[in-house]
């Protein structure tokens, strides 16, 4: 039995990142939040305005890169990744390093850098997000062949 690599469909790519950001919203997301909000568009725009929520979303970016960075440079793969068995590897099918995985993920802190680096992959050739293709790392699907 060998293992043949696949190019994977942006569909599986997708939902694998939907899958890892339900995850982080439950872990990492719900315990920061507060009810400081009142009823009136006023409080919620003193709660946007105040220190805590920049700080809570500082947090939020840092442990959510850490989520991924972490992730794909033990394993390969985030739990999403693992669900629709894809991995996380360098454009010369090895594992990749820790600063491999930090660059590839920064896109993940901006929705609109993540969509820019995700239009860049559906413009461009060789199925890689512009983070990847800086980090010279790729995503790859594994099937077992007998």
């Amino acid at each position: 039995m060998r293992k043949v690599v696949v190019i994977v469909p942006l569909w599986k790519r997708i939902l694998a990142y939907i899958i890892d950001s339900l995850l982080i919203s439950m872990i990492i997301v719900s315990p920061l939040m507060v009810k400081e909000t009142g009823e009136s568009f006023a409080d919620f725009l003193n709660l946007i305005m105040s220190s805590n929520f920049w700080f809570a979303t500082i947090i939020v970016g840092i442990m959510t890169l850490v989520y991924w960075t972490f992730l794909e440079w033990k394993f390969g793969q985030s739990v999403g990744k693992i669900f629709f068995k894809i991995k996380s590897v360098g454009i010369n099918d090895k594992e990749i390093t820790i600063s491999q995985a930090f660059i590839r993920n920064l896109s993940k802190l901006s929705s609109v850098i993540l969509f820019l680096d995700v239009l860049y992959m559906l413009i461009s050739k060789g199925n890689q997000r512009f983070f990847e293709k800086i980090s010279n790392t790729k995503v790859v699907g594994v099937i077992e062949d007998e």
